[in-house]
């Protein structure tokens, strides 16, 4: 991992870990602090999430655009994704959604798949860029294929409903599948699937569902393996 080059940023990890069972969050704060005045991009990250969140210190949403900001300006792709949020919401900032598309754009660049996704709702919808419904399906499917379960869901109602591409519920279907099995959105996207299941023959069901196998193997394990990382 990125941050066992820094020393003072592994202690730091250390401290952050060690406040999950005890009440001292002052050391864990203090010594990413410190590694972020020293101009480390993954403590300055940190730093911007724990005022964002208020986690161990008194929110700040000022604060924690500062941090993001000087992470993401030394190309911290997850504080650049995190930033592009806070202008979408007006969090700390101006709310500004062409600053939130080119902060999502650096992210998604990067491979960020929320920021992917967050691409998909503003292409899709023209907030903060020409609105242009082939390059928010190429965002959302990127971020489906690396098996970020919203974008597979919002992908497999495109399907579902013939927005964007072919009405073609075999692909809905599968979408739908792999998305309801890593979420808490399974009811939900269950009960579209027996509305599906209803206008598809029997033929169509066992090609969605070896779809979906394929799909998982494809676009989920990689994912999760690469998060155990």
């Amino acid at each position: 991992m990125e941050f066992l080059k820094n020393p003072l940023l592994h202690l730091c990890m250390v401290a952050l870990l060690a406040a999950c069972t005890r009440t001292d969050e002052t050391e864990a704060f203090r010594l990413t602090r410190q590694a972020a005045d020293q101009g480390d991009a993954e403590a300055q990250h940190i730093l911007g999430r724990m005022y964002y969140s208020g986690d161990g210190i008194a929110q700040d949403l000022a604060e924690a655009v500062r941090w993001c900001r000087k992470a993401a300006e030394q190309g911290h792709a997850e504080a650049q994704c995190q930033l592009g949020s806070m202008y979408d919401l007006g969090y700390g900032v101006r709310w500004d959604e062409a600053e939130a598309v080119r902060w999502f754009l650096l992210a998604a660049e990067q491979g960020v798949a929320q920021a992917q996704y967050r691409l998909w709702s503003m292409y899709a919808s023209g907030r903060g860029v020409p609105k242009d419904a082939a390059e928010a399906l190429r965002w959302l499917r990127l971020a489906a294929e690396q098996g970020y379960y919203l974008a597979q869901g919002a992908l497999g109602n495109m399907y579902y409903k013939g927005e964007g591409v072919l009405k073609n519920m075999v692909e809905a279907y599968a979408w739908f599948n792999i998305a309801a099995a890593q979420s808490d959105l399974s009811q939900r996207l269950g009960n579209l699937m027996l509305q599906l299941e209803k206008t598809m023959t029997a033929a169509q069901i066992t090609k969605a569902q070896r779809r979906s196998r394929d799909y998982w193997k494809r676009y989920v394990v990689p994912s999760v393996e690469m998060s155990n990382q």
